[in-house]
């Protein structure tokens, strides 16, 4: 392989191109993060009519979302990922928003008290 400083333009350009195999999903995942975090997680909240309440939620949603992001970026160089597996896992983020968009618009999952926490969903009956 060449050196990138020997590298014309259009082999520079060739190679930026086959990595997308790896920026494709890497590229879905933040797009779908984006999503979750500015579109659906503000649309929430619990209870409905109580705007503190939806704040409250997306204020701990988000934390509890980004502690997961630290933990999963930093065990990284402990676990070998698939090629596979690297498009698999921005489907389960698809699946993630999914979720919380049919949440967010339907409003199928309700506290099991008034405001004990947003950790206490459970399913309306």
């Amino acid at each position: 392989t060449k050196s990138v400083h020997h590298m014309t333009a259009c082999e520079r350009f060739q190679t930026v191109l086959s990595l997308w195999p790896y920026t494709i999903p890497l590229f879905f995942v933040y797009m779908t993060e984006y999503m979750m975090q500015a579109g659906v997680w503000p649309a929430i909240g619990f209870p409905v009519t109580s705007a503190s309440a939806r704040g409250q939620f997306y204020h701990y949603a988000n934390w509890t979302y980004q502690v997961g992001v630290f933990v999963s970026r930093s065990t990284g160089n402990l676990f070998t990922v698939s090629l596979t597996m690297l498009w698999v896992m921005p489907m389960l983020q698809l699946v993630n928003l999914c979720l919380f968009w049919l949440i967010s618009v339907h409003h199928f999952w309700c506290l099991a008290s008034s405001f004990t926490g947003w950790w206490s969903l459970r399913p309306r009956l």
